[in-house]
């Protein structure tokens, strides 16, 4: 009773202070109201401009609500709760800068708040459509869409913010700007991404690249390489994946196509790959087409060169596979030696008795040999020496194939073909301890696309640990036909990389469609807008093809779609001094490091049959084509493993000329390989010392 008695007595002290003073306490409340609320109001204001103007999503309008509250938080750690600041700005109202500086933790926070939370409001009814004009609805998500870009070009171009990997190692290629979701992805707010990024389990399953001229696609593709090596590097140092193989074809060619070469060694070099490990073909490095299994070459041979009648292509297919399956001789080791068997007389020499219909075949149709064999000649004039006895695909971790395709197209063609089918046999015939991780670009795909399927390639290699990325400018560079187009868009399983293109309708329906809401409101008869409408929900595009129209407007700006989602972004820079300067650290240790660490982990063969040959054979079998002897020779005989006695062609000896063996080298005229008795295989001069571009046969990496 007596503690009740107590309280009463000290309310009515209270209460009688308070009349007392009232004026006092009036003026003090009021001053700390007008001191918190007004900045407050500010703070609001300036917090949903800045939503605005850089186009936020409400899940980043929660973190920054987070963000602000830390003030208060940690000033309460320090020993300032919320109660003694206002205690504090109270005492100080009469001296109201000192006030703002004591509640300003509060300020901020209080007014971030209350700016996100009416940003939150006004986003959820812009896409309801409940703003008061159907103009401003429908613009609401272009105008947005718009911002988010802005920001994102600006956040491109600032260092530090883009780095090749993120933490789980998927490569980065620029800044998110917003996303856009399909009626699938059941979320009411999309997430808010900082960072545009391509899984690297999306590169495995293959991508699509497309985008016109000037649209930023070579600096795309530069920083998904870049990004691609260092995290398949990653996994091959943590054991998760074998060594990775990156391979562009450039299909375009000339200054461009040198420039980005030269750009990709560099950046292979700041990584620690060694120099005798990148191979910029065909300027530096040869491959080898005789590699191939028989019945693989005759596939790549055959479709190198098109016949106008079906004639001269089934007389074209029965040459070709008598000259490679010759049992007495096996396949050819080069091309010189292919060339050479493409006569009736060689072959009727290397099909002996015990083949009779071959025998047959070659007496009826020997009158036509001589028009393929020269078209072969031209063939092998035109690509060169670059794919006859060089190096193995797995002697390299960088190869740069630059393909004159602007130039000349069906030179360019043959050489992709033929490059194409190297990876596919690299990828079937390595050994469980031989594979590789392979990453194929090609770039340009339109000036190769009569001759290479991709698609077919795409959808047979991906479990064999190749991934393939294509390139183009538009719809139309896909394939000959949509039917090819449209297989190959659904070959990329992990995405669509999509920057401007005049055509955008047939690659933005890959994307699917989300759920939109579209509103009326009624139109009033004196002017104006009545608070009555309509709204219903509908189907539209996750990809607008009008975006996509829009991403010219800067370059750089790119659509990454895949499973229904389209994230919206840019990508940044490829800086030289970014692409060489250093790698993240792995494990406690630099990726340079690491790299380097392994130069010897795997052995290379070099180059298997010498340029002098090579020059040497082809000069020969030319010369005696404009002597008017054809390919028909000489017949001798030779001892060699199995049927004695078989006749062959031996072209008579010559001195041979020492020629510095790379792939450019000026042609000379050595002879040909001849026979040996022992063995039966080719006979070659000595071979000369290897150039800078070519390691010898079993040199470390």
């Amino acid at each position: 009773m007596r503690s009740t008695w107590a309280v009463v007595v000290a309310l009515s002290k209270g209460v009688a202070w308070l009349v007392q003073h009232w004026r006092e306490v009036a003026t003090g409340v009021a001053g700390v109201a007008a001191v918190l609320l007004l900045p407050v109001t500010i703070t609001a204001g300036v917090t949903l401009w800045v939503a605005w103007h850089r186009g936020w999503s409400p899940v980043r309008a929660r973190w920054v609500v987070l963000g602000a509250w830390s003030l208060p938080l940690t000033s309460w750690v320090l020993g300032l709760h919320p109660g003694q600041m206002l205690t504090r700005a109270y005492d100080l109202s009469e001296r109201w800068p000192s006030a703002l500086v004591t509640l300003l933790p509060l300020i901020v926070a209080l007014g971030v708040t209350q700016g996100a939370v009416m940003w939150t409001v006004r986003w959820h009814r812009a896409r309801h459509g409940e703003i008061a004009t159907p103009r401003a609805a429908g613009m609401w998500s272009h105008r947005q869409w718009q911002h988010g870009m802005r920001r994102a070009r600006s956040e491109a171009r600032r260092p530090g913010l883009n780095p090749p990997l993120t933490w789980g190692g998927d490569p980065v290629l620029g800044r998110a700007a917003t996303i856009t979701e399909g009626a699938g992805r059941g979320s009411i707010v999309p997430a808010d991404l900082r960072r545009l990024v391509v899984p690297y389990e999306a590169i495995r399953r293959h991508l699509l690249v497309v985008g016109e001229p000037g649209a930023g696609k070579t600096v795309l593709l530069i920083r998904l390489m870049w990004g691609w090596l260092q995290a398949a590097w990653r996994r091959h140092i943590l054991g998760a994946a074998p060594r990775p193989l990156l391979i562009l074809l450039d299909c375009k060619g000339g200054r461009d196509g040198r420039d980005t070469a030269e750009r990709l060694r560099r950046a292979a070099l700041g990584m620690g790959i060694p120099r005798g490990r990148i191979g910029l073909w065909p300027h530096e490095v040869r491959l080898d087409l005789w590699n191939l299994p028989p019945d693989r070459l005759i596939e790549v041979l055959v479709d190198m060169v098109k016949a106008e009648h079906p004639f001269y292509d089934a007389m074209r297919d029965e040459l070709v596979a008598l000259a490679v399956l010759a049992p007495h001789a096996g396949p050819p080791k080069h091309g010189p030696d292919f060339i050479h068997r493409l006569n009736g007389k060689w072959l009727l020499a290397n099909w002996g008795p015990e083949h009779p219909g071959e025998q047959e075949s070659i007496r009826q149709n020997a009158q036509h040999f001589a028009g393929i064999a020269a078209t072969y000649r031209g063939l092998f004039r035109r690509i060169g020496r670059a794919l006859d006895g060089g190096r193995a695909l797995s002697d390299l971790d960088v190869v740069v194939a630059t393909l004159e395709g602007t130039a000349n197209t069906r030179t360019a063609a043959a050489q992709a073909q033929a490059l194409v089918e190297l990876v596919t046999d690299l990828a079937v015939r390595s050994s469980e301890d031989e594979r590789r991780q392979v990453l194929l670009v090609i770039d340009e795909f339109s000036a190769v696309s009569d001759r290479v399927d991709i698609a077919v390639v795409m959808e047979r290699v991906r479990s064999l640990g190749v991934a393939v990325v294509v390139a183009g400018q538009s719809w139309a560079s896909l394939g000959a036909d949509n039917d090819q187009r449209r297989r190959l868009r659904a070959a990329a399983a992990g995405g669509l990389l999509l920057m401007s293109t005049s055509d955008p309708d047939e690659l933005a329906a890959s994307g699917g469609t989300q759920i939109v809401v579209e509103a009326g409101t009624k139109r009033l008869a004196e002017g104006g807008w009545g608070d009555e409408g309509t709204a219903r929900a509908q189907r539209a595009q996750v990809v607008d093809p009008d975006w996509v129209r829009a991403l010219g407007v800067h370059p750089g700006q790119v659509a990454y779609v895949s499973a229904g989602t389209a994230t919206w972004g840019v990508v940044a820079p490829a800086d030289e001094g970014e692409l060489t300067g250093p790698v993240p650290a792995l494990l406690g240790g630099g990726l340079r490091a690491a790299i380097e660490a392994h130069r010897t982990s795997a052995i290379t063969r070099g180059p298997r049959v010498p340029v002098a040959e090579l020059e040497g054979g082809l000069d020969w079998l030319e010369q005696q084509a404009r002597r008017g002897q054809g390919m028909t020779g000489a017949a001798s005989t030779s001892t060699r493993p199995g049927p004695v006695g078989v006749p062959r062609f031996v072209p008579p000896a010559r001195p041979a000329a020492v020629v510095p063996e790379t792939a450019t080298s000026t042609r000379a005229t050595p002879p040909p390989a001849t026979s040996g008795p022992a063995t039966g295989r080719a006979q070659v001069p000595p071979r000369p010392a290897p150039s800078d571009g070519e390691q010898r046969p079993g040199a470390g990496a």
